[in-house]
């Protein structure tokens, strides 16, 4: 294997785990120092800790354009996903999914006895807003949809989706828009929605439920009254408060998905100039215009790329081989979802695209984050010369 020239570990997956964000951990480690009692507890202290989630809640609710009443707090979004779709089917129901899903969706809904019916998506992997509309049955009673593609970075029309789908409840998983588009909720359409702390700077083992409107769901998880009897279970205040303080820094966020943007464009021009015969790019770029407007104001009616992830597909090798040559030069990146990673299978998001299960075993994500520099970006391409052209 050729040299290493990068000095330092280059951190490009922040769509597996975004790097946290200092000011957020301080405030973290501040509530877990001081004094950090249980929620539930009637005392001064418990108090203060209903406080701190109370509080944490009004912020999430203001940068996701909600009731905060309509918020519920889980361990993350695996639960909120497990808890929302065992809570809203019924053994026999219809429910309608993209191709594209998280597998936590899939790890959902393969405990239920209902009938699967799946969208699919063209190579670009878009869907179309209208086969929602089509896949409808008299005993459809959910749909369920991401925002945005945590693999490839797609970003989908889910206005236009909750549109076609009329009366049909409409459940999106927000994780991934979270933290990288402005996503005001009660805009899009959606009934569900989950988002997850650690995709945007905050701890680990912390997100949220909305439901719009309040409306109710069965508990997943049963026992004590908290989060007012939909989740039961002492509450991670401290992780709650990360997401709270991480929610309240929404707008500084976002504006550095602008620069992140003009970053990846850089680095996917240099990989289609430079390595023409060793990579493609998977998604369609060509509908970007203005990313200020896309960021900060989406319209959630078209479909275009997340700003900070670039998907490539290695044309010759094994895909594997490249991360872990990558990794052994310090570049940390990913083959798709995190959460699938350790399965050694072909991405099943790239095949869904029409790819082979080889041409799948080739996927390279790249996700950058706040800290990511272009400096990084060219010591990759410098790497990458190494490794290809030498």
């Amino acid at each position: 294997m050729s040299a290493s020239v990068s000095s330092k570990l280059v951190y490009l997956d922040e769509n597996a785990t975004a790097t946290p964000d200092p000011e957020v951990m301080k405030a973290v480690f501040e509530w877990q120092s001081t004094w950090p009692a249980n929620a539930s507890s009637v005392h001064s202290l418990g108090r203060r800790a209903r406080g701190a989630i109370e509080q944490s809640r009004r912020q999430v609710a203001q940068a996701l354009g909600v009731n905060s009443r309509h918020l519920t707090f889980t361990s993350g979004a695996t639960e909120a996903l497990h808890t929302l779709i065992a809570g809203l089917l019924k053994p026999k129901d219809h429910v309608i999914v993209s191709a594209v899903e998280h597998p936590a969706v899939w790890g959902a809904l393969s405990k239920l006895d209902v009938e699967i019916e799946i969208i699919a998506v063209n190579e670009q992997g878009q869907v179309d807003p209208q086969d929602f509309r089509k896949a409808k049955k008299s005993n459809t009673c959910l749909a369920i949809m991401m925002a945005a593609q945590n693999e490839i970075g797609t970003i989908y029309p889910i206005k236009e989706i909750a549109t076609a789908l009329g009366n049909t409840p409409l459940l999106v998983d927000a994780v991934q828009a979270f933290g990288k588009l402005s996503l005001k909720l009660e805009e899009t359409g959606a009934s569900y929605a989950v988002i997850s702390g650690h995709k945007v700077g905050a701890p680990q083992g912390v997100g949220a439920i909305w439901s719009k409107g309040g409306q109710s769901f069965s508990p997943l998880l049963k026992g004590g009254a908290q989060e007012r009897g939909r989740r039961a279970g002492t509450e991670n205040v401290s992780a709650i408060v990360g997401l709270g303080f991480a929610a309240s820094r929404m707008e500084q966020r976002l504006k550095k998905q602008i620069d992140l943007v003009q970053l990846r464009e850089k680095f996917r021009q240099n990989i289609q100039d430079l390595f023409p015969n060793e990579f493609s790019i998977v998604g369609d770029f060509s509908t970007e215009t203005s990313w200020e407007e896309t960021i900060l104001n989406p319209s959630w009616l078209r479909h275009g790329q997340l700003p900070n992830t670039l998907s490539l597909l290695a044309l010759q090798g094994e895909g594997d081989l490249l991360l872990q040559q990558l990794d052994l030069a310090g570049f940390c990146l990913s083959a798709g979802s995190a959460c699938s990673s350790g399965a050694l299978e072909p991405s099943p998001v790239l095949q869904a695209l029409g790819l082979s299960a080889k041409q799948a075993s080739r996927g390279l994500r790249l996700s950058m984050g706040i800290q990511t520099s272009d400096e990084d970006l060219r010591a990759l391409i410098r790497q990458l010369t190494l490794m290809y052209k030498s």
